[in-house]
Formats: structure tokens, sequence, C-alpha cells
């Protein structure tokens, strides 16, 4: 039987969340926090492409012919989302990640000197 059949019959006898909670803890279901995970894999393809050139220009920058430098970007946004979800043990549930609020986002470049 789903999760969701047993949530809506205990809704209809009038069950609390703390018992309807229970119902899903006796069904193997744990309230953890969900991933939050991307929307679509990466193109294996490109991913080899950009593998190879990274290959090039690291062998370029051992001989000296250009400077390396590694560069990144992070986001942050001002409200966190942690949603909490009913997921069975051993099976965890990814959600797609998307920005819910203003996000503030911070470039950095490294020397790969250091």
């Amino acid at each position: 039987m789903c999760w969701k059949t047993v949530t809506r019959a205990l809704k209809q006898m009038g069950a609390s969340l703390k018992q309807m909670g229970a119902s899903l803890k006796q069904m193997g279901a744990s309230f953890r926090r969900a991933r939050r995970v991307c929307a679509k894999a990466p193109d294996a393809h490109r991913e080899a492409v950009m593998q190879r050139a990274l290959v090039k220009v690291r062998a370029l920058a051992r001989r000296g012919v250009c400077d390396l430098m590694h560069g990144d970007e992070s986001g942050f946004c001002l409200v966190p989302a942690l949603p909490y979800l009913w997921q069975h043990k051993g099976h965890r549930l990814g959600l797609c990640a998307r920005s819910h609020s203003q996000r503030l986002n911070v470039p950095a470049v490294e020397g790969a000197s250091g």
C-alpha cells in the first residue's frame, strides 16, 4: 500500500499527525531531510572534451607557456529551503534544485601555484 493512500485514509479517520507518522514508521519510513540534486545529468561527451582540454592546458602550464588559473563561483540563498520528507529507509529522495529567493554569487580565482 502506498503512503499517500495510508495518509489519506488516516486523515479521513481523523488521525493526528503524530498517529500518521507512527503509521508511516511502521511501514518502514523515516522522516529525513531531502537532498537537492541537479535537474539533469551532465553531458558525458562535453565533459570528456573538457577533460582532454584541461590535460593539454596543464601540460602547457608545466612547460611555462602559460599561467594556469582556477576559478569557481558559489551561490547562496538568503532563505534556506530545508525540506524534510517521509522516505523509505535506505533510499534517499532527491529534489530538483531551484532558487526560491534572491541569490548572492561569490566568485574566486586562484593561481595554480597557490
